[in-house]
């Protein structure tokens, strides 16, 4: 699983929101994506989502509740979990890891 943390006026979080939408299409199944927007309106968030055309769950994080569970102190910020839920990779900033690199730690994750 991917949590991806974004906002609207994040520059580098569409690309990092398309970047996920890659990775999940470079996969059959097992692998599920979620991002999360640390937006305070709700649609800014939502009319983001729109005009991208994501094609996995957009969750609203207005309280920025979930984003200080995960330590967050950039945008964006990508976390990859395992399917025990443990955290096994973190990205944070304008480091977007694109398709590949997401891909990459996904797939060493499904063969575990």
């Amino acid at each position: 699983m991917a949590l991806t943390f974004w906002a609207k006026w994040c520059g580098a979080c569409a690309d990092e929101l398309v970047g996920l939408q890659r990775t999940g299409e470079s996969f059959d199944d097992g692998f599920q994506a979620l991002a999360i927007s640390l937006d305070r309106r709700v649609d800014d968030a939502t009319n983001l989502g729109a005009r991208l055309d994501l094609d996995y769950p957009l969750m609203i994080d207005t309280r920025k509740t979930v984003g200080r569970l995960y330590g967050l102190d950039d945008l964006p910020a990508t976390v990859i979990i395992d399917q025990r839920g443990l955290v096994r990779w973190r990205y944070s900033g304008r480091k977007t890891r694109g398709t590949d690199g997401y891909a990459d730690h996904v797939r060493s994750l499904m063969d575990e």
